[in-house]
Protein backbone atom coordinates (compact mmCIF):
# COMPACT_ATOMS: atom_id res chain seq x y z
CA UNK A 1 0.00 0.00 0.00
CA UNK A 2 1.67 3.39 -1.20
CA UNK A 3 2.23 5.51 1.94
CA UNK A 4 -0.14 8.30 1.21
CA UNK A 5 -3.05 6.39 0.61
CA UNK A 6 -1.84 4.71 3.84
CA UNK A 7 -1.46 7.88 5.76
CA UNK A 8 -4.94 8.86 4.08
CA UNK A 9 -6.99 5.88 5.28
CA UNK A 10 -5.21 5.57 8.89
CA UNK A 11 -6.43 8.81 9.16
CA UNK A 12 -9.79 8.49 8.50
CA UNK A 13 -10.09 4.91 10.64
CA UNK A 14 -8.73 7.34 13.37
CA UNK A 15 -10.94 9.39 13.65
CA UNK A 16 -14.25 7.18 13.22
CA UNK A 17 -12.45 5.25 16.23
CA UNK A 18 -12.13 8.04 18.11
CA UNK A 19 -15.59 9.70 17.47
CA UNK A 20 -17.17 6.48 18.14
CA UNK A 21 -15.52 5.88 21.38
CA UNK A 22 -16.22 9.63 22.74
CA UNK A 23 -19.86 9.34 21.44
CA UNK A 24 -20.32 6.00 22.70
CA UNK A 25 -19.00 6.17 25.83
CA UNK A 26 -20.86 9.91 26.26
CA UNK A 27 -24.72 8.33 25.67
CA UNK A 28 -23.69 5.24 27.77
CA UNK A 29 -22.01 7.21 30.71
CA UNK A 30 -26.01 8.80 30.66
CA UNK A 31 -27.46 5.62 30.36
CA UNK A 32 -25.89 4.07 33.15
CA UNK A 33 -25.95 7.83 35.19
CA UNK A 34 -29.69 6.78 34.72
CA UNK A 35 -29.65 3.31 35.33
CA UNK A 36 -28.17 3.68 38.70
CA UNK A 37 -30.04 6.62 40.20
CA UNK A 38 -28.90 8.15 43.37
CA UNK A 39 -26.53 5.26 44.08
CA UNK A 40 -23.89 6.59 41.47
CA UNK A 41 -22.16 7.78 44.53
CA UNK A 42 -21.69 4.42 46.18
CA UNK A 43 -20.70 2.91 42.68
CA UNK A 44 -18.19 5.66 42.30
CA UNK A 45 -16.72 5.12 46.01
CA UNK A 46 -16.28 1.96 45.66
CA UNK A 47 -14.36 2.19 41.73
CA UNK A 48 -11.84 4.79 44.09
CA UNK A 49 -11.53 2.65 47.05
CA UNK A 50 -10.30 -0.63 44.57
CA UNK A 51 -8.32 1.82 42.58
CA UNK A 52 -6.76 2.61 45.91
CA UNK A 53 -6.28 -0.89 46.91
CA UNK A 54 -4.75 -1.78 43.39
CA UNK A 55 -2.34 1.04 44.04
CA UNK A 56 -1.29 -0.07 47.45
CA UNK A 57 -0.87 -3.73 46.51
CA UNK A 58 1.49 -2.44 43.08
CA UNK A 59 3.39 -0.19 45.65
CA UNK A 60 3.77 -2.99 48.28
CA UNK A 61 4.57 -5.44 45.55
CA UNK A 62 7.23 -3.40 44.22
CA UNK A 63 8.97 -2.66 47.49
CA UNK A 64 8.87 -6.71 47.85
CA UNK A 65 10.62 -6.82 44.47
CA UNK A 66 13.17 -4.05 45.15
CA UNK A 67 13.71 -5.36 48.69
CA UNK A 68 14.38 -8.89 47.12
CA UNK A 69 16.78 -7.60 44.87
CA UNK A 70 18.77 -5.92 46.42
CA UNK A 71 18.67 -8.95 49.04
CA UNK A 72 20.23 -11.09 45.91
CA UNK A 73 22.56 -8.65 44.81
CA UNK A 74 24.44 -8.57 48.29
CA UNK A 75 24.86 -12.00 48.42
CA UNK A 76 28.76 -12.58 48.35
CA UNK A 77 28.74 -15.52 45.76
CA UNK A 78 30.67 -18.27 47.27
CA UNK A 79 34.48 -19.04 46.57
CA UNK A 80 36.26 -22.09 45.79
Amino acid sequence: VPRVKYLILNFIAAAIWAHSFAWGGYFMGRKLEDWLGDSKWFVLGGFIAFMISFGVFGAMRGRAKTAQLAAEASETPPTE
